[in-house]
């Protein structure tokens, strides 16, 4: 199955478990609106596509596994206010450079991007 944008009408949830099955389809940009939101278990399925700009929106996010699914496309331009402490997204498709504005995420503590495409030089900003 896929992700269902009529989640949005529950802007209260706060956590999303669905690792380990078989979702696929692309990650919906509307999740933007799910503003309670603090963690995102979507690892080891069959997500493909990009992930959303739009989920820079998120005020309180702190944890968002993405690794083991099919997503492909440059890391998403999440300015440099993006609060999650856990990021991880292993084993994927990702394409192209290590966006220069990620080394400023305010809370970050975990990077995991291996398993990618990447290419390019580490940014300087990202010491």
């Amino acid at each position: 199955g896929t992700l269902p944008n009529s989640w949005t009408n529950f802007p209260g949830i706060r956590t999303i478990f669905l690792h380990n099955n078989k979702l696929s389809g692309p990650l919906p940009a509307s999740w933007s609106a799910l503003t309670s939101i603090r963690e995102i278990h979507l690892y080891n399925n069959e997500l493909s596509g990009i992930i959303p700009d739009s989920w820079a929106a998120w005020p309180i996010i702190i944890r968002l596994y993405l690794s083991g699914n099919q997503l492909s496309g440059s890391l998403p331009n999440w300015g440099t206010n993006f609060q999650a402490r856990v990021i991880s997204l292993d084993e994927n498709q990702l394409t192209g450079s290590l966006p220069d504005e990620w080394a400023s995420f305010p809370r970050l503590q975990r990077l995991s991007l291996s398993y990618n495409q990447f290419s390019g030089t580490l940014p300087d900003t990202w010491g």
